[in-house]
């Protein structure tokens, strides 16, 4: 008879550490499943950049330190995969481009050329190019 309590207490305790272990990978599942949602969020930011959008070209500084004020109308759109430069006199260009960082890696023909934003506020930014530093504002 002792050996059967002795038998039925191990088997409980084993159903209690089965149902415990059960519980464990559920709330470790849970977590894990939170993480991922929450970096399937930073992607989806990442994918999304704030600077995004029409912005206005306002000057080019040339790295001779002179300037040059551009009038209305030029611009530089930003969209997901493209830079599209609007420039009065000689139309649009359209560049697809990866972002790492503050740089945009853009495909120029068989080149790639980097543009890194040196300043970006909400109604501003600085993007230092090949050309110079556009100024640009919203």
């Amino acid at each position: 008879m002792s050996s059967l309590v002795l038998l039925v207490k191990n088997n409980c305790v084993a159903r209690k550490c089965t149902i415990k272990n059960i519980k464990t990978l559920v709330r470790l599942s849970l977590i894990l499943l939170g993480v991922l949602f929450a970096a399937t969020g930073c992607s989806e930011r990442a994918s999304s950049p704030e600077f995004l959008g029409h912005w206005n070209l306002v000057e080019i500084q040339y790295d001779d330190g002179a300037s040059k004020q551009l009038e209305e109308g030029n611009a530089v759109v930003f969209e997901p995969s493209e830079v599209v430069e609007q420039i009065k006199g000689s139309g649009n260009r359209r560049y697809p481009y990866k972002a790492s960082g503050n740089t945009l890696i853009l495909n120029v023909g068989a080149t790639e050329v980097n543009w890194e934003i040196v300043l970006f506020e909400p109604n501003a930014m600085e993007i230092n190019t090949p050309i110079g530093m556009y100024k640009l504002s919203r």
